[in-house]
C-alpha cells in the first residue's frame, strides 16, 4: 500500500476494494463522490444548451417502525416505475433522468426515497402546478400497490433546479435539500452519506452503532444489506452519455480509478493492517496532506512504533 498526496487532499493506493456503494464506507465514499462529480457535469453541460433545464425530484413513502425495508423499498421502486411508465409522464417530455437512493432510520423505521434529477426541454414547466399534479399521482399510485397514503404535501416535493454565473460559488447548479440547505445538485443526489442532523440515521451510523454490540442494531444493518444487495444505488436512463456527453460507468470502476499524485511513503501488509486496526489511517492521512513526504515517513514510523 502506498499513501498518496494528491490535489487537494491525500488517499491509500493499492488497496483491495470491494466496490460496494450500499455497504463499505470506504469504497461508498469514493463511488458517491464520483458519481456527484459525472452528475454536476452532466447537469451543467445539459443546462449549457438553449433550451435545457433540470428539475428534482424527491419521491418518499409513509413508514411504520415495524415495516421491512425490501417491503418498503420494494413498493419505492415499482411506484416509480409506474409513475414514469404512464402516459401523462411521458407527454411532459423529460429527455431523461438520473436517480438515487436514499436510506434513513429514524423512530418510524426504515425509510426509503428517492431523489431525480429530471432533464428538461423547451419552456420550463410551471413547477408548482406540475409539483401539484406529480403529488396527486404519486399518492395515487402508493394507495393502489397498497402501500399507506402519503400526505399530498409530502410524497412528491418537485423544484427547479437553478444555475448560477461565472464565480466559483455560483457555478455549481443548487438545489435545496430537505433540511433546507443549498448544495451541488450532484451532491444532494448522491452524497446521502454526508447527510447530519435530520431526522433519521444514514446506514453507516446504524453500522457504528452496530458495532459497539448495543442490542438491535446488528440485526438492522443485517435487514439494511440483505435489502440493498444486487441493486443499483445511482442509476441514469438509457441514453445519458448521448444527451449530456458523461458515460455510465460501473461502481467498480469508479472506485478502481487512479487519482494520480505523489507517493509520500509506502506500507507493507502487517504495518497497513497494524496501523487500519488501531484507527490511525486519517492521522497518516492528515499528515501526509501537509505535503512533507520526509516528515510523513517520520510520522508514520512513530505510529508504527505505537502499535507495534
Amino acid at each position: 500500500m502506498a499513501v498518496v498526496a494528491g490535489l487537494g487532499r491525500s488517499y491509500v493506493a493499492g488497496c483491495q476494494t470491494c466496490g460496494s456503494v450500499w455497504a463499505c464506507p470506504v469504497c461508498s465514499a469514493i463511488i458517491r463522490q464520483r458519481r456527484a462529480e459525472l452528475i454536476e457535469a452532466g447537469g451543467l453541460a445539459w443546462t449549457a444548451q438553449e433550451g435545457h433545464w433540470l428539475a428534482f425530484l424527491t419521491l418518499t413513502l409513509r413508514h411504520g417502525q415495524f415495516e421491512s425495508l425490501a417491503a418498503l423499498y420494494g413498493g419505492l421502486r415499482a411506484c416509480w416505475k409506474s409513475l414514469r411508465q404512464g402516459r401523462w409522464w411521458r407527454e411532459l417530455g423529460w429527455q431523461g433522468f438520473w436517480r438515487s437512493v436514499e436510506v434513513t432510520y429514524g423512530a418510524n423505521g426504515w425509510h426509503p426515497h428517492l431523489h431525480i434529477l429530471l432533464l428538461g426541454e423547451g419552456a420550463p414547466a410551471e413547477v408548482g402546478e406540475l409539483g401539484a399534479e406529480v403529488s396527486s399521482r404519486w399518492c395515487d399510485l402508493v394507495v393502489g400497490a397498497g402501500l399507506r397514503a402519503t400526505s399530498f404535501e409530502r410524497g412528491a416535493r418537485l423544484q427547479m433546479v437553478t444555475t448560477g454565473g461565472d464565480s466559483l460559488a455560483q457555478y455549481l447548479t443548487k438545489v435545496l435539500d430537505g433540511e433546507g440547505r443549498s448544495w451541488g445538485v450532484g451532491m444532494e443526489l448522491a452524497r446521502a452519506d454526508m447527510k447530519r442532523g435530520g431526522k433519521g440515521l444514514s446506514p453507516f451510523e446504524v453500522l457504528e452503532l452496530a458495532s459497539t454490540g448495543e442490542a438491535g442494531w446488528a440485526p438492522r444493518w443485517w435487514e439494511y444489506e440483505a435489502a440493498t444487495k444486487g441493486r443499483r444505488c445511482i442509476e441514469s436512463s438509457r441514453g445519458m452519455s448521448r444527451l449530456v456527453g458523461v458515460a455510465d460507468v460501473e461502481d467498480s470502476e469508479l472506485v478502481a480509478q487512479d487519482e494520480g499524485g505523489e507517493v509520500v511513503c509506502v506500507l507493507d501488509g502487517l504495518s497497513w493492517r497494524r496501523i487500519a486496526r488501531a484507527g490511525l489511517v486519517p492521522d497518516l492521512l492528515e499528515k501526509a496532506e501537509e505535503g512533507d513526504g520526509p516528515a510523513t515517513v517520520s510520522f508514520l514510523e512513530a505510529l508504527l512504533r505505537v502499535v507495534a
